[in-house]
């Protein structure tokens, strides 16, 4: 009877240790979780996207213009703004800065081209990712699919293998 009250009591002993070691793993687990929803926070207000542009530059050839838009709804500036788009002609890598963007307002690189256009073309087809530092000076990217991720840092993005080049401001 000794025997098998201790070995009930060795088994209970084992999966309340168990249970423990489990419910811990979950507490880091949501910490963890907690911590990069609180990191993203601001970068989540950050969106960008590719479309048709109108001014005042407009000619009767060319009546708009592609362009990329940036966007801020926090309540905080972003800075180092830069997007990576694709040359509508060539379709060439280019980088340019847009510089920072403060809160609640947009930011756009009016993308300027020599040549035609194909048929059917859509600005779309820039294939944008926007680069910036968010007011805790991360580094974010967000993807021409518009999926959210830390930038990888200069250098280490894969721009200048991918024969990019840099605009001037």
């Amino acid at each position: 009877m000794d025997d098998l009250s201790a070995l009930i009591s060795s088994i209970t002993a084992v999966l309340a240790t168990g249970v423990s070691l489990f419910l811990l793993r979950q507490g880091q687990l949501d910490r963890r979780a907690l911590r990069q929803d609180k990191d993203r926070e601001q970068a989540r207000q950050i969106t960008s996207w590719s479309d048709w542009h109108s001014d005042e530059v407009a000619t009767f050839a060319r009546p708009r213009l592609p362009a990329v838009f940036v966007s801020n709804s926090s309540d905080a500036a972003v800075y180092d703004v830069f997007v990576d788009f694709r040359s509508p002609v060539s379709g060439d890598l280019f980088r340019a800065s847009i510089g920072p963007v403060p809160p609640g307002e947009s930011r756009k690189k009016v993308i300027d081209y020599d040549g035609s256009l194909g048929d059917g073309w859509e600005p779309a087809a820039l294939h944008a990712k926007v680069n910036f530092r968010d007011s805790d000076g991360k580094r974010w990217l967000r993807d021409p699919l518009g999926q959210l991720r830390h930038d990888p840092g200069a250098g280490q993005d894969g721009f200048f293998e991918d024969g990019g080049v840099l605009l001037p401001d």
